[in-house]
């Protein structure tokens, strides 16, 4: 059942499992990667203000908008049907595989950037060994990589070494002048990365043992997690004066030994992105068998990620917040209405999303100051609140 979209039978992970879990997943090098952004942008502390505040605002927009799959017991794209009709999911669902495609491959990119610095093998020899990894992982089950793999090894190797990088790092950041990037602008890039996963959520949550410990679980885990590792990967860049991480964690004391296990810990985050990428074209194409999705999604990503250069980062990021968040605020609008029954298509939530797509993008490229989270969050759900009780 763990590659099926059916309502899964079996409900195992409690309150503990899922903060672990999103605390796993909101640990990674690409976050550090993100944090980097931020800087010289802003001051310090600053940074710290605005990984704090993005991450709690994700989270519990990641939290909130995963309680209809999970209560439901499915993954996140069959959730949407209610919403916009089984037609209407299917737009969402292929913008949520191309951008698993792209996180994938970023994914493998980063970890055979990290691997050829501490080996010196070349990057293609990584990229399809980390490949081949993560699609193994995809094929073993979330049940079994979240239990035997992420709680039992991974986690808790990944935050000893992130404790050993602050303590190596954040005594050392300097003074410098920031370039005064705008906050609200600063707070759509950290709210960009727990939102990326939100079309990803119950596809895993739909296995939790309660609706409460899922979102109460989810929204500790990577408040945690994300926070701290934007701080940190903004302090790596300012006392390195590296742009790509794997650089900047080398260059630190005994810093080739802390890539290993952070490799390690990326690979989770792969594997939650192939695996997800599965469950979402089954919902388009029920019949086909999901691991053979698995190992298309693999091939795809680990192409792509040939392609990657650092530079395409901060678009990417923008570009999910501007899909995503007005998606995630139509969609918890609509499920606050509580209208039953699904239909073939439903207009008026295309109309709620794609309000709030619109607004995010003029504040980005225009207003940026403003910050573009709220206002087109608060777009869409005030849309949807006001169509869906006119069209029933």
């Amino acid at each position: 059942m763990e590659f099926e979209i059916e309502p899964a039978p079996s409900r195992k992970l409690g309150c503990l499992d899922i903060a672990v879990l999103w605390l796993d997943l909101g640990i990674g090098l690409l976050v550090f990667q993100a944090g980097a952004l931020l800087f010289p942008g802003l001051g310090i502390w600053e940074i710290l203000l605005v990984s704090t505040a993005g991450s709690l605002l994700g989270s519990l927009i990641l939290a909130i908008t995963g309680i209809p799959g999970t209560s439901r017991g499915v993954p996140t794209m069959v959730s949407l049907r209610p919403f916009l009709g089984e037609m209407g999911s299917y737009l969402p669902t292929l913008l949520n595989i191309i951008q698993l495609i792209g996180w994938t491959a970023f994914e493998i990119f980063i970890m055979a950037d990290a691997a050829f610095r501490i080996t010196g093998f070349d990057r293609s020899f990584w990229i399809i060994f980390f490949s081949a990894w993560c699609m193994a992982m995809a094929l073993w089950g979330p049940l079994s990589v979240i239990r035997h793999y992420i709680e039992k090894f991974v986690v808790w190797i990944a935050l000893a070494i992130s404790i050993w990088l602050a303590y190596q790092v954040v005594p050392k950041v300097p003074s410098y002048s920031p370039q005064g990037m705008p906050l609200l602008y600063a707070i759509d890039l950290v709210v960009a990365m727990p939102i990326s996963w939100w079309p990803l959520i119950s596809d895993y949550n739909r296995f939790a043992k309660s609706v409460r410990g899922s979102v109460l679980g989810t929204v500790i885990g990577y408040t945690v997690a994300n926070s701290w590792y934007y701080f940190l990967g903004a302090a790596m860049a300012a006392v390195t004066g590296q742009i790509l991480t794997p650089a900047a964690i080398a260059m630190t004391y005994f810093g080739s030994v802390a890539l290993l296990p952070l490799i390690v810990d990326e690979t989770d985050n792969a594997w939650a992105d192939i695996y997800s990428t599965a469950m979402s074209a089954k919902n388009m194409l029920p019949r086909v068998d999901g691991r053979k999705l698995v190992v298309a999604a693999t091939v795809a990503g680990g192409v792509l990620a040939f392609l990657f250069t650092p530079e395409t980062y901060e678009w990417f990021l923008l570009l999910i917040g501007g899909l995503f968040v007005p998606l995630s605020g139509a969609f918890i609008s609509d499920f606050l209405l509580k209208r039953g029954g699904e239909k073939r298509f439903r207009p008026e939530s295309l109309i709620s999303w794609v309000s709030g797509v619109v607004i995010y993008f003029l504040i980005i490229n225009y207003f940026s100051w403003l910050g573009a989270t709220i206002p087109s969050f608060l777009a869409s759900f005030f849309t949807q609140q006001v169509l869906g009780r006119l069209i029933k």
